[in-house]
């Protein structure tokens, strides 16, 4: 069994280590070439963070659009329900028997976001083959 080594006692190790094997090897040097991988990385952080608000603002865009589209779905649903009761109503009057009656307009499903599937590259590879068949 390995006796316990703290992460602070480990990365001293880890750097005396790698230290050592070095020629030339500065604490200047080292500095920089840190900085200079954390700087890549954050830029990376920084793409992945425009990436995923990109995203959020178009879903929200779209959600937005299918709110518009549900409300007036609905007026239009009121509406032919407003002419459906008008033309029942002169129909009960001339005599015409209720299971005679036109039915009740249904409204439409309510418009909802797509899911996002991750394995889009699996369709397109599908696709490819499909398509050099």
């Amino acid at each position: 069994m390995r006796p316990f080594i703290s992460r602070r006692k480990r990365r001293k190790l880890t750097e005396q280590s790698s230290s050592r094997g070095r020629r030339n090897s500065s604490p200047r040097t080292s500095s920089i070439s840190k900085s200079w991988r954390w700087r890549r990385v954050g830029w990376r952080k920084k793409l992945v963070k425009r990436q995923k608000k990109a995203a959020r603002e178009r879903r929200k865009e779209l959600k937005e659009r299918l709110e518009r589209e549900w409300a007036a779905m609905k007026e239009r649903h009121a509406a032919e329900v407003e002419i459906w009761s008008v033309e029942c109503s002169k129909l009960v009057a001339e005599g015409v028997k209720k299971k005679d009656l036109p039915p009740k307009p249904k409204p439409g499903k309510k418009p909802t976001v797509p899911v996002v599937d991750d394995e889009d590259d699996d369709l397109e590879d599908k696709v490819m083959d499909d398509s050099n068949v």
